[in-house]
């Protein structure tokens, strides 16, 4: 960046496609789009880039930048109708702030429908879609006249990702990614290892169709759940690496990384919460050969104790 405030951005190869941010001073100037094309010129003022910017050669960044100050716009008169809401008793002023609102939410649901459908492969009407909420329908009525009281569940989960196109590798380069895949682990799968592999392998496959959203997927799966503090997820872990990496799925990491890899998974896979313990065999008490299974009872408990021994430093005569 020069003294008059230029920065140009410039490089033998294309930046992935995605949003990105200006930063100057740990401050977040400003976000746009690095679309298909990538020559692109953008102009404003940092007080209110909004406002002010002016964009040449980009049409995606062009729709993002109206979209900004439309919902912004939007948003300011919205939140006066909402405060004008908590102030009044009255009957008819409530009706009349509550028939504003509606219109205003109608009118911003109407300009997002517009943005998303033209084009909708853009990488900007599919990020607006990506930020919309799966629409719930009315739950049916079960044989016992009840209404089916798990259906808005499964149905949310179900088609959680009908808005977020996981075959599109743009979509990595969002802020709305991690969340979205963090949200469907954490609180639409039931927390137990069967479940959370089950629902890994369906995250993976969906990905499979982008190279860089199903290297990154099968990445973060492995890490997350290797590394992970809560017990049991040791177990997710050695299932993602014998289904990818022992498949050579994993076609990215190298040879000596893969077997390092591999080789932790089959080390943990013998001593997974559930498995069969190995049939130990150790003297008892006095001194008589027993193994683990020669115990009959109906419960068998094992301590482990690591015996310590103090050693004490004695003051060399020399």
């Amino acid at each position: 960046m020069d003294v008059n405030g230029d920065m140009i951005f410039k490089g033998k190869n294309k930046y992935p496609q995605g949003f990105y941010f200006i930063y100057h001073a740990n401050k977040i100037y400003f976000e746009f789009i690095m679309d298909a094309d990538q020559h692109f010129n953008m102009e404003m003022d940092t007080v209110d880039y909004v406002n002010s910017i002016k964009i040449k050669g980009s049409e995606e960044n062009t729709v993002l930048i109206n979209y900004q100050r439309f919902i912004t716009s939007q948003g300011k008169i919205a939140r006066s109708i909402q405060d004008n809401l908590k102030k009044t008793k009255n009957k008819d002023s409530i009706k009349i702030l509550t028939e504003k609102l509606t219109k205003i939410n109608n009118e911003v649901k109407s300009y997002m429908d517009q943005v998303i459908n033209n084009p909708p492969s853009s990488f900007i009407s599919k990020f607006i879609k990506a930020t919309q909420e799966v629409e719930t329908p009315e739950a049916p009525v079960l044989p016992d006249g009840k209404k089916d009281s798990l259906f808005s569940f499964y149905y949310y989960k179900n088609h959680f990702f009908d808005n977020f196109d996981l075959k599109d590798g743009r979509m990595l380069y969002t802020p709305l990614f991690q969340p979205k895949i963090k949200q469907y682990l954490e609180n639409l799968t039931s927390p137990i290892p069967d479940s959370l592999s089950v629902a890994s392998d369906y995250l993976i496959e969906k990905s499979r169709e982008s190279t860089e959203m199903f290297k990154y997927m099968v990445y973060w799966l492995t890490y997350h759940y290797e590394s992970s503090k809560v017990m049991g997820h040791d177990a997710i872990f050695v299932h993602l690496v014998k289904k990818y990496y022992a498949t050579h799925q994993a076609y990215w990491v190298d040879s000596t990384q893969l077997e390092k890899i591999v080789q932790r998974a089959l080390t943990l896979e013998p001593i997974l919460i559930g498995k069969k313990a190995p049939p130990i065999a150790m003297m008892d008490s006095v001194n008589k050969p027993m193994t683990l299974y020669g115990i009959k009872g109906k419960y068998t408990v094992l301590v482990f104790w690591m015996k310590t021994v103090d050693i004490v430093r004695r003051k060399s005569p020399n």
